[in-house]
Order: C-alpha cells, then structure tokens, then sequence
C-alpha cells in the first residue's frame, strides 16, 4: 500500500527529470490513466484481480502514469508561458492582495491574485499569484481589492550559474505566474473587512511600537525576532542577518513552515487535553463529545490555523498546514493506520493541489523531519524513561538534515546540530508560548504586553550576539558543492536513518561510516593543463563579470552590480568559486560603473588578491595597481591594455581591456568601450589585439563592437553579458547584425546563463552553456524563448 501512495510522486520526480508531456497529450493521459484506474478498483472490488502481483504492477504504474501526467497538466495549464520573450504591459488589472507587503531595496512587494485584466484593450487570460513591485509611498494590506491602471509584466528569470539561487524553480514550487511592477495609478476598491488574525496584528504592532516615543524601544535583533516568529514579518532582516542565520543552521526557525504549524498544532492539542480533562465532569460535554481526542485535535487546528493566519498564510504554512490536515483526518478516518502512510498521504495531497511544490526546500526538509521521528519513535515505544527518547529524537533530526542541507544550500552548519538541539526545544516550549500568552496580553493591554515584549526582546538580542560570536569561529560551517554527488547524498541519508534504527537492526553503529565521504568531498576539477584555460562569462544580470582559471591561478575581470543592500559577487561569483574550490589571485576592474564595480566591497571581505584598476575607486583598496603591465599565468599570458586617455574621457573609455593568450586560443574583453575608444586602441595596439573569443563591448550596445573593431580583432565567437529583458535592450540588434555579417558565433547569458569557454591545448575552443547543460527543463525554456 505504502508503494501505491507513492507512486504518484515518483511519477512527478520522473516528469521533473525528464520534461512534461505536451498540451494535448497530458490531457489524454491523464483521461486516460483515471479510467485505467477506475477499472482496476472495480477490478479489486468483483475480486477478479484480488492480491495478485500483476493486479499491484498495474495499479502501481497506472498512478505513476498518473502522477507524470497530472504534472504535465499542471505546467501546461499554469506556467507554460513562462518562457514568454518579452515583458508584457497589462492594463486595468483588478488584484486582490495576498500576503503582507515586504520591503525591498526596489521599493515594497506583495503577493497578489490577479483577478482580471487587459492587454491591447482585450481581456488577458494570464491570471493568478503573482509578485507585485510598487513604491514605498503605497500601503496594501491583505484581502484587500485594488484596481491597478497600468503593470509591467515579466517572468521570473533568476541567475543560471553554479550554487545560484533559482528564481524560476522557486516562483514554480510557489505557484507564481509572473512578476509585476506597478508603472500607473492605483485606487483602492475595497478593503478587506474584518478579520481576526488582522486585528491582532494590529494590536500586537500597537504593543510592539508602544515605547518609542519614550525612547524605550525593543533592540532591534530581538524585536525582528518577535515578529519573525510571531507575525512571519521577516522584512526587516537585512543580508548579513540571514548570512548569520544560515551560517549557524538556523534560517529554518525563521522561516514559518511544519516546525512552526506543528508546534502550535501540539499546544493546541495539548490546551484541549487539558480542559477535556477537566470539563468531563459536565454531563453536556459527555453528550455532545464522546471522545476527548476529537476535541482537542480541533483545539490544535483551530490554534495551527490561527497561527498561520496570523503569519499571512504564506505558502510553506499553507503546505504544512494541508499536511497536517490530511494527517490528523486519516488517524480520525482510518483507525489504525500507520504515521508514516499518514507522512505519504499527506504528501500526496500536497502535490495533488500543486505537484510543484516538490521544488521546495522547505517541503522536503519538513517531510524528511517528520519521517525521522517517525522512524526513531516506532522502534522506542519500551522506551525509558521518555525523557531519552526526546532527546534521541532531538540528535537524529538535527544530524539527518544536515545532508539535505548541504544538498539544497551547499552548506552545513557545524555547530547547528548543537544549537539546534538546545533552540528547537526553547523556541517551541518556551519562546512560542510566552509570544501567544503576550500577544493575547496585546489585544486588551499593549502597554503590559510592551513590557514582557521587551524583556524577551532583550534576552532574545542577547542570544544574537552570542551567535555572531560562534559564527566567527572559523570551523562553524562546512561548503560543499554537491550537484555532481546526489548518490552520495541519498546514501548518507539512508546511513543516519539507519543508525537510529530500533535496538538489534545489525549493522547500526558502522551506518555512519557511510556519512564520512561527506566531509571529504573534492570541489570539480577543470584539470587544466600548462597553457590552458577556462573563461567563464558569469550570468550576472545586467552587468559583467568574468572568471578566468588557468592550471593554478584564478583572475576575475569585474565583480558585477552591487549596493549597500545587494551583490551579485555575492550570489554568483562566489558559488561559482566554490564550484571549482578557488580563491581569488587577481581582480581587474576595468572602470567605476556600477555594473561593473558594485562587487568590490563584498569581495575584497571575502577574498586578498591583488586589485588593477582602470580608473579610481570609491572603495579603500591595499595597494590597488593601474591597469598596465602583464604576466604568465601557468603558460597563459594575461595582457592589461587601456587606450591614451584624454582629460574629458568618460568612465566607459577608462576601461581597462583584458587579452588572454594561450597555447591554442585567446579571448578579449575590452569592457565598456565605445566606438572612439576602439578606434583609440586599434591606433595603440596595431596587430595585437585578434582573439578567437571577444567578450562584446559594453553588453552588446550599438555604441561598441564596430566594424573595425571586429575587423581588427577578427573573433569567431562573441559572448554577451546582458540582464534578461533590461531597460537598456542589449544586445541591440545593430550589434548582433554585425557579428552576423561576419559569421560570429554569438552566446548571450541572459538566454544561457553562465558561458564557459575552454581552450585546451591543440583543440577547438569548447563552449557550454548552463541552461543547456546543467539546467532543467523550466530553466532550459528560457535557452530558446519558449516553453515548449
């Protein structure tokens, strides 16, 4: 039984690896799968197939059939359209508002629904959750109505490059259509009415800012906590807080999801344990409840559904919510039945709603939570005394996550199994109750609940500073770079779950031997000879960034967009090191734009190589060097160029040019220079500058990559470094027409996501592109334009 529940979502894993049937053809095959099905249960129900393993074959493919095909619907009904080419304007969008407005470094955003609206005056089909980006000076709030008179539409297109955050995979497991930026008016059509959940949160906002025109207000880490944990308003979290939290394997407690629905579930149940207890002694609560459990299990949905309510319903509650749900209504349905099928039902009712949903982290990370304290405590019911078994439960969830959290970020905290084997217990048994009895103190007295707020709130940022304290020990996280391992991953699980088998399971205490290649894994290798060489052109966004490697040594040329608030050195450059398990010998920054400079600061954090500058920089550098002179990296030369600069030159004509040269290829990256500027370099480096790889000036723009550029330098392949559909439309098409006339290959990482050119020694250059090869099948749409 247990293997036909899963089924199902073996069939979804299939259609995740493979690709989704066509329109028509999951249609069919979903018609067809029920039917097949229907048969067979009248099949089991005559007995004419009862018991026989050809009768559980057929039934076990049929829902893998199923499982495959339903997730095939769901993409080509919902998201098929993700690979749209361009961004759409819509206009009269009637939205109705779905989460809590969140602030961001672009201005605020909010889920919506889009209810209705226009493109081209005509009724627009593309309906649904999406993300909408709106200036400060707007306030929405949740269940309300609004009419927006003009949005800009767009997919989500994330950075397609090693350890990068996927923002297609996550908007997918999140059921988002698209993203919109509001660009007209918006008015107001109705609010939300009243709501429970809503006017405590009022009332709890009242409590918390209750102090501040005395000065006495909450600290601020323990005051973001409090309404992390509390109200799911994680906003005021800033890069360095989520660094730390992630640092010290407790992003998950901020983050409302199972752990958070499932403590409030138990209290709940726990509340109405106790008054059945106490209330059994009423003749009319004996008639009206003949069992006492059924009371309290309502008790705890009322509590969980409240809590997730009062979080804004975000998508990992609603999951977990819907998970616990099925859980708790199997037990009352279906007596007898085992907490693991109640773990594969509920299961499949997620992925029945929305079989993306397996994208997420967060999903996986709850199920695998629950299945390992099911699997510790079905083997210790003898267990004493019961204070053990918790703590037994307690280690193995915090050491069998920690694979999956290497899997899915690439790291794995150290020191997080011992934090979270002390923070878990706290924050459900102390920290979420004493935040419930203060929030129902804020309803009727906020200015009492402002005190114990900000006692908490004190003790709360006190424990923050202890945890920037552990997490400057150098030894506190782990890296890993785990795509090309998964089979060792799965295998590590499996060795943890087994060593917290019941008593007598031969083989117990070696099943750990199995995790120890975890800490022993070797970052990818290019194995690079004497005078070869990989470029890699990074998807950056709007921007440039590039990273040469050479046998020993590792060159960046630009460090991509970045502010106080952000840094794509951050999310891709540094991944993409850690891929290949390098560190940073030399930087050039060809010039101080912001595209090109904004990584600076992020990495001369993270890294001490030594910096050439095309002009000054803002940031305090040591010893920062012009851009002149050259050097032999493992047999490549490496060749700093820049044109004679007059007094008036622009920052774009500062920029430093790169030419490498190695024993079978060279490559170019002149940065930012415009047509004059070329002319300039031609004149200064006559015969020198031909490269079989030209790295397009200026993002593909119409101002650079001339005709006598590209006559002098005479490439074979041209790269563009571009943001997907930016406001600047590079590449221009003047440009691309140009390199088409010359029979140039052109590779654009706004399409592909991160390039890899490698030169090996008496062979053709070799291109690979991300999307295409590492990618899949939502991502790789974006390779061609299209989702099918």
């Amino acid at each position: 039984m247990n293997a036909l529940l899963f089924a199902p979502l073996l069939g979804c894993l299939l259609m995740l690896e493979s690709g989704p049937f066509g329109a028509q053809a999951s249609i069919l095959s979903v018609v067809f799968g029920t039917s097949l099905l229907f048969i067979l249960i009248y099949l089991h129900w005559i007995k004419a197939l009862y018991g026989s393993r050809l009768f559980r074959a057929l039934t076990f493919l049929t829902l893998l059939l199923l499982g495959f095909a339903w997730s095939s619907y769901c993409w080509n009904k919902e998201i098929a359209h993700i690979g749209a080419e361009s961004a759409t304007v819509l206009t009269n969008l009637k939205v109705k508002i779905a989460s809590r407005e969140e602030i961001t470094p672009y201005g605020k955003k909010a889920r919506v629904e889009v209810l209705s609206s226009h493109l081209s005056g005509a009724p627009y089909s593309g309906q649904g959750a999406v993300i909408l980006y709106y200036p400060d000076s707007l306030t929405f709030k949740p269940g309300e109505l609004w009419l927006l008179t003009k949005a800009k539409a767009k997919p989500f297109h994330g950075y397609a490059s090693y350890g990068a955050f996927s923002r297609e995979t996550w908007a997918l497991s999140q059921k988002l259509s698209f993203s919109l930026s509001l660009k007209g008016q918006a008015t107001r059509l109705a609010s939300g009415g009243f709501s429970l959940t809503r006017w405590v949160e009022a009332r709890i906002d009242l409590a918390l800012a209750n102090g501040q025109e005395s000065g006495d207000q909450i600290p601020r880490a323990g005051n973001n906590v409090i309404r992390g944990l509390l109200l799911g308003d994680r906003s005021q979290f800033d890069r360095n807080d989520w660094q730390l939290l992630q640092s010290l394997g407790l992003s998950h407690l901020m983050a409302v999801s199972g752990l958070h629905i499932g403590i409030m579930f138990s209290l709940g149940f726990l509340i109405g344990e106790l008054l059945g207890k106490g209330l059994q002694c009423l003749s009319i609560y004996r008639r009206y409840i003949p069992d006492r459990h059924w009371a309290s299990l309502a008790v705890g949905l009322m509590l969980a559904s409240f809590y997730a309510g009062l979080t804004g319903w975000g998508v990992p509650a609603q999951r977990a919510f819907l998970m616990l749900l099925i859980a708790a209504f199997a037990g009352v349905f279906w007596p007898g039945v085992s907490a693991f099928r109640r773990l594969l039902l509920a299961c499949l009712g997620v992925w029945i709603l929305w079989p993306f949903s397996l994208l997420s982290a967060s999903f996986w990370l709850s199920a695998y939570a629950v299945l390992v304290l099911v699997w510790v405590f079905s083997g210790k019911s003898q267990m004493a005394p019961r204070l053990y078994g918790l703590v037994l439960a307690q280690v193995a969830m915090t050491l069998c996550l920690m694979p999956l959290s290497a899997l899915f970020f690439q790291q794995a905290s150290l020191v997080g199994p011992l934090l979270n084997f002390v923070l878990i217990p706290l924050v459900s048994f102390v920290v979420l109750p004493v935040l419930l009895l203060l929030a129902c103190s804020a309803c009727f007295f906020p200015a009492v609940a402002h005190i114990g707020f900000d006692w908490l709130g004190c003790l709360l940022d006190d424990g923050w500073q202890w945890g920037q304290v552990i997490a400057n020990w150098s030894l506190s996280s782990l890296h890993w770079q785990l795509q090309p391992v998964l089979l060792l991953i799965l295998l590590s699980v499996s060795a943890l779950l087994w060593a917290f088998a019941p008593k007598g399971t031969p083989g117990r205490k070696l099943a750990l031997v199995a995790v120890l290649p975890l800490f022993f894994l070797k970052n990818s290798d290019p194995a690079l000879n004497e005078g070869e060489w990989l470029l890699g052109v990074l998807d950056i966004g709007q921007g440039s960034a590039a990273v040469l490697v050479t046998r020993t040594q590792t060159l960046l040329i630009d460090t991509g967009p970045g502010n106080e608030d952000y840094s794509a050195a951050e999310q891709v450059i540094g991944p993409y090191l850690q891929h290949y398990g390098r560190t940073l010998d030399r930087v050039v920054v060809s010039h101080n734009d912001q595209d090109h400079s904004g990584g600076v600061s992020w990495l001369a954090g993270q890294y001490h190589p030594l910096w050439f500058l095309g002009q000054p920089l803002t940031e305090p550098l040591p010893h920062p060097r012009q851009c002149h002179g050259e050097w032999n990296s493992d047999g490549v030369e490496v060749h700093l160029l820049q044109r004679d600069l007059s007094g008036n030159s622009d920052d774009n004509s500062h920029s430093c040019v790169v030419l490498i040269r190695g024993a079978s290829a060279s490559a170019l990256l002149p940065g930012d220079l415009s047509a004059n500027d070329e002319k300039a370099l031609i004149e200064k480096y006559p015969d020198q500058l031909d490269a079989v790889l030209l790295v397009a000036s200026h993002h593909g723009s119409r101002t650079g990559s001339s005709d006598a550029f590209l006559a002098a330098v005479k490439p074979q392949f041209a790269a563009i470094s571009a943001g997907y559909l930016n406001q600047f439309g590079h590449p221009h098409l003047e440009t691309l027409q140009r390199f088409y006339s010359r029979g140039v290959k052109t590779y654009n990482t706004a399409t592909l996501g991160t390039l890899e050119f490698v030169s090996r020694r008496d062979q053709p250059l070799e291109i690979k592109a991300w999307r295409e090869q590492q990618g899949y099948f939502w991502e790789q749409v974006f390779a061609s334009g299209q989702a099918h």
